[in-house]
């Protein structure tokens, strides 16, 4: 079940690496959008860590979405609803 044991970053990576890696490519879109769903709901909480800990002042950035939206390369626009 989604969300049981834990995993590192470099695990979660590894697997997506496998699965992009895949030669069939037809996937349910209902079950990718939920996996989707719950790695943008951890970057929204690990996002607003950073903000909360002024992660951004460490590297001179005065707010947290120019830094984000830099360090991410998102737009200013994705990294605030994120937030």
């Amino acid at each position: 079940m989604l969300g049981e044991g834990g995993a590192t970053l470099a695990e979660v990576e590894e697997v997506v690496a496998r699965f992009l890696a895949r030669e069939d490519r037809r996937v349910n879109p209902k079950r990718l959008r939920i996996v989707i769903d719950c790695l943008e709901g951890e970057f929204s909480t690990e996002t607003r860590s950073s903000q909360l800990a002024c992660d951004n002042l460490a590297d001179g950035s005065a707010g947290v979405v120019t830094w984000l939206s830099r360090l991410c390369g998102m737009s200013a626009t994705s990294v605030a609803d994120r937030l």
